[in-house]
């Protein structure tokens, strides 16, 4: 009804609020062509600082003495009369970065105080998700070659890198050996690059484990290759890790223990991070793993060869597999040599 409606502001009152004055319980109408809501804005958000102020009937229409404008004491004469909201906008300024406003301090993202949390499931779940694999540039596949052969062709990072390989060397009997039911009782690594792995069972599978030593370095390698292709080289990484950690119940000595957990350690820090160019660190670290199996069969190669022309058999395990089959320790070279071919196409296949 008409009676019910509330009165507007006056002229006096327009007049006073387009002087840019403020007075309580008045509302400045929205300008011309802008919506009111803020969340209908266009992208022109508009924040609104809203407080209720509560007054009687406007002067004009309730008359003198009537409320507490007039009579009662009231600080603020002239209110409208029941509840009135009052809504102040404060429009964006354009021509400023992040919407048109001067950025503040609370605007930034800042983590919680907790940190960011994330239970295992999700961490498991993030583990065997495959990472995207974009194309590798030239250089950076000349930048792994490089490294590859940086930490396993000269004598001084030989000296360190030689003996991880000689841990997984180690550990390619062990795991062999555990996949065919052998127990494994230890496994030491000595500073000449030579190692030895005890365990225990039956005939048939020692021989399957000790084939699987010189092969196992070039086998690992392309095992990485093969993940970092497919995207899943964070799972590589914790699972090599894993069974790095796991052998340490085996090992014995302190450099044994050393480079098992220095090795270790770093697998894990490479997933922790989850950089982008862990995946080339750890292309480049496989290859080196095949360089360094096709060094150590040079090696034994060549003992082999020395003792042949001195006529004294070196305790190695091609000697240990042809005194266990009758089959000559040079088809059991050219039988690790195979392995290690096959493993190098492959890697190579894969960085073409």
């Amino acid at each position: 009804m008409r009676g019910d409606r509330r009165p507007g502001p006056g002229r006096d009152d327009r007049a006073h609020l387009a002087r840019g004055g403020r007075r309580r319980g008045l509302r400045a109408p929205a300008p011309p062509g802008r919506p009111r809501d803020p969340d209908r804005a266009g992208g022109h958000a508009r924040r609104a600082s809203s407080s209720w102020v509560l007054g009687q009937a406007h002067a004009r229409r309730a008359g003198p003495g009537r409320g507490r404008g007039a009579a009662g004491g009231d600080p603020c004469p002239g209110l409208p009369g029941a509840l009135v909201r009052e809504v102040r906008f404060r429009a964006h300024r354009p021509g400023l970065p992040g919407g048109g406003r001067r950025p503040r301090a609370h605007d930034v993202a800042r983590p919680p105080a907790g940190g960011y949390r994330v239970s295992f499931a999700q961490a498991v779940g993030d583990l065997f998700t495959a990472r995207p694999v974009p194309p590798a540039d030239t250089w950076v596949l000349v930048l792994c070659a490089l490294g590859a052969i940086a930490i396993s062709i000269p004598r001084a990072t030989w000296r360190w890198f030689g003996l991880v390989v000689t841990v997984v060397h180690e550990l390619g009997h062990a795991l062999a050996g555990l996949v065919t039911g052998r127990r494994i009782m230890t496994i030491r690594i000595e500073a000449d690059h030579s190692g030895v792995t005890h365990s225990m069972g039956r005939g048939a599978s020692a021989m399957w484990s000790t084939f699987w030593g010189y092969p196992f370095p070039a086998v690992v390698g392309a095992a990485w290759t093969a993940a970092v292709g497919a995207g899943f080289w964070p799972l590589a990484a914790v699972v090599s890790a894993l069974v790095l950690l796991v052998s340490l119940v085996v090992m014995r000595g302190w450099l044994s223990w050393f480079m098992t957990t220095t090795a270790a350690a770093l697998l894990l820090a490479l997933y922790w991070f989850d950089v982008a160019p862990g995946r080339w660190l750890m292309l480049a670290v496989g290859a080196a793993l095949w360089i360094g199996a096709f060094r150590a069969w040079v090696n034994l190669t060549r003992q082999h060869l020395a003792g042949s022309r001195r006529r004294r058999a070196s305790i190695s395990d091609a000697t240990l597999l042809a005194q266990g089959t009758g089959v000559p320790a040079g088809l059991w070279l050219v039988a690790f040599l195979v392995v290690i071919s096959l493993c190098g196409f492959w890697i190579l296949g894969s960085w073409v």
